[in-house]
């Protein structure tokens, strides 16, 4: 195991940077982020990132205890996917499904202008759970993101945290890239932000407290999956 400081433009990237400097990928690492913070400008836009990350040994067995909460990718066969707390053997996306991954499972090229980072967007609860049938996952039903989520008002803490772009309507109007600020402590981005997420149950997860009714025309809207191990 080793611990490794590294800086990057945002979160996502200076993780990136730190695994690099092991050999390592993102999608072939277990990892486990021990701190962060982002610099943002006048405008409240990020501008730099300092992370510490802890690599380690992947863990053969799901079913342990608390120790695990955070570790993305514990057993070394889930790439970017952490434990739901409360729910031995249940992984949980640590992103949102970007562009760039539903390209890839369709076969086809990322539409002209977008960044694959990009969260997948505008999309219909069919179209997400049909993309997460298709990968041998599900989409997360209300107690998951309950157990991803934690017991504070928000997933990082009681106070909503408006310059960091973590609550209300996207800074601008501009959807940022995933993995820009820091996750909560269990190792989730893009939870409790202006980024509202399918539940199984047809219902969005916003950037308030509890799910908010599918009828509501909430956007942006995306997703992600969940697997059980």
């Amino acid at each position: 195991m080793s611990v490794i400081h590294a800086a990057g433009i945002h979160v996502r990237h200076a993780i990136t940077r730190a695994l690099a400097t092991s050999n390592r990928s993102p999608m072939e690492s277990t990892w486990r982020l021990l701190s962060a913070r982002v610099a943002v400008d006048t405008r409240g836009r990020v501008v730099s990132s300092e992370i510490t990350l802890r690599i380690e040994l992947p863990h053969a067995d799901l079913l342990g205890g608390d120790d695990e909460i955070g570790l993305v990718n514990p057993d070394g066969q889930h790439p970017l996917m952490a434990r739901v707390p409360g729910h031995p053997g249940r992984l949980l996306d640590v992103f949102p499904v970007t562009w760039g991954r539903w390209a890839r499972h369709l076969g086809e090229a990322v539409p002209p202008g977008i960044d694959p980072w990009l969260p997948r967007t505008a999309i219909s609860l069919e179209a997400a759970a049909g993309y997460a049938r298709a990968v041998g996952k599900r989409l997360p039903d209300a107690e998951d993101y309950r157990g991803a989520w934690g017991r504070a008002r928000y997933p990082w803490g009681d106070r909503p945290e408006p310059l960091a772009g973590r609550a209300s309507a996207p800074r601008f109007g501009e959807i940022p890239e995933v993995g820009m600020f820091p996750p909560t402590s269990a190792g989730f981005f893009e939870l409790g932000c202006w980024l509202h997420q399918w539940t199984s149950e047809g219902g969005l997860l916003g950037g308030t407290p509890g799910l908010v009714s599918a009828t509501g025309g909430a956007e942006p809207c995306g997703f992600r999956c969940v697997q059980e191990v």
